[in-house]
């Protein structure tokens, strides 16, 4: 069976892979939103505009008011 990807490449610097290596792990799959301009799967919502859970302030908790 023929392999997928080339192993004759450059080393990436800094790296343990050849360029177009198909040893290479891949990215997890992200699951676009569902509507246009939707968050993907693995979007981490920082402000809902109900609460400020995703934010601190310097001295704890964040004290801003939401309008």
């Amino acid at each position: 069976m023929a392999k997928i990807g080339y192993d004759d490449t450059p080393l990436l610097p800094g790296g343990l892979w050849h360029v177009h290596d198909y040893r290479r792990p891949l990215p997890r799959v992200v699951t676009p939103g569902a509507e246009a301009g939707g968050a993907p799967s693995d979007a981490v919502v920082l402000l809902d505009c109900k609460n400020l859970s995703g934010w601190a302030g310097r001295d704890g908790d964040a004290k801003w008011k939401l309008g």
